[in-house]
């Protein structure tokens, strides 16, 4: 008897047990906390799995590498895939880069195109980058490149793909007396921000290109020769003029090069340089001065 008053003084007592108006939320929420642990913990799983297959990818990819050399090659179109070496720094339009060896090959030249800029990838067949130096002048506007150590130039015809660029106008190798150096020059159809940076294992130069800003140029007089074909002849006058600064061989507008040993703001500065230069380099006496915009190409001349 005693149980059932007791038994029924705890059913009164539970039914008078005030339940919270929040009870709904509190039950929510934890329903929801569940649900979120759960799928932490799932994705947890997901993600050990994942990591997994990616070290087996890569593990596959860098067997690829140096196994099977079409794999290889197509690896070279891809910018900063080796150790960054530097950011070249420029003073006075000039960068320099790579080490002193020998007997490599500029094996591969490839162009990627951005939304808002260029790549420019210089492959090497060695590890590390042969010394290299790049030159920025205008008139136009012109990167030039010069490897030393470099035997062969297996991207020669890749020079071709480069006019694709939206900067690029013309791409061509350049006559060089010197058997293990190769040179080339990117002529570009607008004004252009640069930089150049060089990694290792594998070697790259990646030259990035954007659009400038900048204010039309005035014209400028040029000391320069006649035009010759890219042979022997116009690198033996282009080593007569080594020892000046500004010396280059630019491509004309039939695709013959000329030697240009300067340029200058007015046509009277050029003459009085023209004039004094003649004694020491005779020569000159068959060079003439020549007045360009910003994007000529130098005239034809025979």
């Amino acid at each position: 008897m005693n149980n059932k008053k007791t038994l029924k003084k705890l059913k009164d007592q539970y039914f008078e047990i005030e339940i919270p108006k929040e009870i709904d939320v509190y039950i929510n929420n934890g329903i929801i906390k569940g649900k979120l642990q759960l799928k932490k913990e799932k994705r947890k799983a997901k993600q050990i799995k994942w990591f997994g297959s990616i070290a087996a990818v890569f593990i596959a990819f860098v067997i690829s590498i140096n196994t099977i050399p079409s794999f290889a090659a197509a690896t070279c179109d891809i910018p900063g895939l080796g150790k960054l070496v530097k950011i070249l720094k420029f003073e006075k339009n000039i960068g320099h880069g790579g080490i002193i060896t020998d007997g490599t090959d500029v094996n591969l030249i490839s162009m990627q195109k951005y939304k808002d800029y260029e790549n420019i990838i210089i492959n090497f067949s060695n590890d590390t980058a042969s010394h290299f130096d790049i030159y920025y002048r205008e008139y136009p506007y012109t990167l030039i490149f010069s490897v030393s150590g470099a035997r062969h130039f297996s991207a020669q015809n890749d020079l071709k793909l480069l006019k694709q660029s939206s900067f690029i106008k013309d791409a061509y190798p350049i006559i060089t007396l010197d058997d293990s150096m190769i040179r080339f020059a990117l002529t570009f159809n607008k004004p252009f921000n640069y930089e150049v940076t060089e990694y290792k294992e594998p070697a790259q130069i990646v030259v990035k290109i954007s659009p400038k800003k900048e204010i039309p140029k005035h014209e400028i007089y040029s000391i320069r020769s006649k035009s010759y074909i890219n042979g022997e002849e116009l690198g033996l006058l282009e080593e007569t003029f080594l020892d000046l600064e500004g010396t280059r061989i630019l491509k004309d507008r039939k695709g013959y090069f000329c030697v240009e040993i300067g340029y200058f703001n007015s046509i009277d500065e050029a003459q009085k340089n023209l004039e004094e230069l003649k004694d020491k380099y005779p020569i000159l006496s068959q060079f003439y001065i020549e007045k360009r915009n910003a994007l000529d190409l130098p005239e034809h001349t025979e």
